[in-house]
Protein backbone atom coordinates (compact mmCIF):
# COMPACT_ATOMS: atom_id res chain seq x y z
CA UNK A 1 0.00 0.00 0.00
CA UNK A 2 1.44 3.57 -0.64
CA UNK A 3 2.64 5.77 1.95
CA UNK A 4 -0.22 8.90 2.42
CA UNK A 5 2.40 11.54 2.28
CA UNK A 6 3.64 9.66 -1.11
CA UNK A 7 0.51 10.36 -2.61
CA UNK A 8 -0.37 13.32 -1.69
CA UNK A 9 3.17 15.18 -2.92
CA UNK A 10 2.39 12.53 -6.31
CA UNK A 11 -1.06 14.23 -6.23
CA UNK A 12 0.62 17.83 -5.86
CA UNK A 13 3.16 17.51 -8.30
CA UNK A 14 0.69 16.21 -11.56
CA UNK A 15 -2.08 18.75 -10.74
CA UNK A 16 0.09 21.40 -10.70
CA UNK A 17 1.88 19.90 -13.57
CA UNK A 18 -1.23 19.26 -15.77
CA UNK A 19 -3.07 22.50 -14.21
CA UNK A 20 -6.66 23.14 -12.85
CA UNK A 21 -9.23 23.91 -15.59
CA UNK A 22 -12.60 24.19 -14.60
CA UNK A 23 -13.68 22.42 -17.95
CA UNK A 24 -12.99 19.17 -18.00
CA UNK A 25 -15.29 16.74 -19.11
CA UNK A 26 -16.25 13.56 -16.64
CA UNK A 27 -14.34 10.85 -16.77
CA UNK A 28 -15.65 8.11 -19.69
CA UNK A 29 -14.53 5.53 -17.32
CA UNK A 30 -16.56 2.70 -15.11
CA UNK A 31 -17.59 2.92 -11.64
CA UNK A 32 -15.24 -0.26 -10.83
CA UNK A 33 -12.95 -2.42 -11.94
CA UNK A 34 -9.30 -2.08 -12.92
CA UNK A 35 -8.47 1.04 -15.04
CA UNK A 36 -5.74 0.92 -18.14
CA UNK A 37 -3.28 3.66 -18.25
CA UNK A 38 -5.19 5.44 -20.77
CA UNK A 39 -8.26 5.40 -18.97
CA UNK A 40 -7.21 7.09 -15.73
CA UNK A 41 -5.14 9.48 -17.87
CA UNK A 42 -9.35 10.43 -19.01
CA UNK A 43 -10.10 11.41 -15.57
CA UNK A 44 -9.84 14.72 -14.13
CA UNK A 45 -6.73 15.55 -13.17
CA UNK A 46 -8.38 17.01 -9.63
CA UNK A 47 -9.72 13.34 -9.07
CA UNK A 48 -7.48 11.24 -10.82
CA UNK A 49 -4.98 11.08 -7.92
CA UNK A 50 -7.36 9.83 -5.42
CA UNK A 51 -6.51 6.34 -3.16
CA UNK A 52 -9.52 4.44 -5.18
CA UNK A 53 -8.21 5.36 -8.82
CA UNK A 54 -4.73 4.82 -8.23
CA UNK A 55 -5.57 1.35 -6.42
CA UNK A 56 -7.72 0.67 -9.92
CA UNK A 57 -4.99 1.49 -11.71
CA UNK A 58 -2.24 -0.81 -10.17
CA UNK A 59 -4.83 -3.36 -10.46
CA UNK A 60 -4.73 -3.31 -14.19
CA UNK A 61 -0.57 -3.76 -14.87
CA UNK A 62 1.47 -6.32 -12.60
CA UNK A 63 3.94 -3.75 -13.13
CA UNK A 64 2.66 -0.92 -11.18
CA UNK A 65 2.15 -3.20 -7.79
CA UNK A 66 6.07 -3.23 -7.41
CA UNK A 67 7.59 -0.31 -5.92
CA UNK A 68 9.66 -0.61 -8.45
CA UNK A 69 7.31 -0.80 -11.57
CA UNK A 70 5.44 2.35 -9.75
CA UNK A 71 8.58 4.47 -9.33
CA UNK A 72 9.22 4.13 -13.48
CA UNK A 73 5.47 4.30 -14.16
CA UNK A 74 5.51 8.02 -11.80
CA UNK A 75 8.40 9.22 -13.71
CA UNK A 76 6.74 8.10 -16.44
CA UNK A 77 4.03 10.39 -16.50
CA UNK A 78 5.64 13.36 -14.95
CA UNK A 79 7.85 13.44 -17.92
CA UNK A 80 5.28 13.00 -20.01
CA UNK A 81 3.35 15.82 -18.11
CA UNK A 82 6.30 17.95 -18.68
CA UNK A 83 6.81 17.60 -22.23
CA UNK A 84 2.65 18.64 -22.64
CA UNK A 85 2.98 21.75 -20.17
CA UNK A 86 6.12 22.90 -22.81
CA UNK A 87 4.16 22.28 -25.95
CA UNK A 88 0.96 24.22 -24.22
CA UNK A 89 3.81 27.16 -23.64
CA UNK A 90 5.21 26.96 -26.94
CA UNK A 91 1.80 27.00 -28.42
CA UNK A 92 1.19 31.02 -26.50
Amino acid sequence: MLNLSFRLRFALVFVVATGCSGNVPPPPVSDSGPLTVEEWRQINPNERYDAIYIERLRQSDPKLRTKKGWREFVNTEAERNKKMEMAKSAEK
